[in-house]
């Protein structure tokens, strides 16, 4: 299931998609059930209000202007060196704390084979490929990142976490990769879309 905010002159509206195509409601129309922001405040439940909004009429996504889905999140939380490929091309090797013999080795909840979390992750600059990865690669998951976090400070709903970048990124490129204006650059994770955004001064 996935769920867009999204305006129309100016008229928030919301949809959802589950492989059939787009389908939801503006502010105007009767049902509408909030913004997603709105809805992420209060702690809806999004599957259900995707599977409402998937009774509703069509949406084309050309013919709207496609809004963050968290357009003023409360806080920003960014991991960095989270991709394995990343941190080798950083230069960098992991870290763990040793255990003495007979001591337990912890599994997390995201401590999985490599592979049983693959959602395949591509970066391209210009139609260039510059990444290219699975969320295998994660050093450490969505949900032991949430759970490491949380002991640190409290979370709020409509906080972002950026889980970090894969390797080929720029900066390490031999020569180094800058953008610049007039580029564009693409992210597309598999199963979930595309976001293509313009590089301007």
């Amino acid at each position: 299931m996935r769920i867009v905010n999204f305006e129309k002159g100016g008229v928030p509206g919301i949809a959802a998609d589950d492989g059939s195509g787009w389908h939801g409601l503006t502010q105007r129309e009767d049902g509408f059930p909030g913004t997603l922001p709105e809805l992420i405040a209060r702690g809806a439940d999004l599957l259900r209000t995707g599977a409402d909004l998937l009774r509703m009429h069509s949406i084309d996504l050309n013919a709207v202007r496609i809004l963050p889905p968290v357009p003023k999140p409360p806080k920003i939380l960014c991991v960095g060196l989270n991709y394995d490929d990343h941190l080798a091309e950083s230069g960098l090797k992991k870290n763990f704390d040793a255990t003495g013999a007979f001591g337990p080795w912890l599994m997390t909840p995201d401590a999985v084979p490599p592979g049983a979390r693959k959602l395949r992750i591509q970066g391209r600059l210009n139609g260039r490929v510059m990444q290219d990865a699975s969320t295998d690669q994660l050093i450490f998951g969505v949900a032991e990142l949430i759970e490491m976090i949380s002991v640190a400070m409290s979370l709020e709903p409509g906080d972002v976490i950026i889980t970090g970048t894969p390797g080929g990124v720029g900066v390490a490129r031999k020569p180094p990769v800058f953008m610049q204006p007039g580029d564009v650059f693409e992210v597309e994770i598999e199963g979930m879309g595309l976001l293509s955004n313009p590089v301007q001064e």
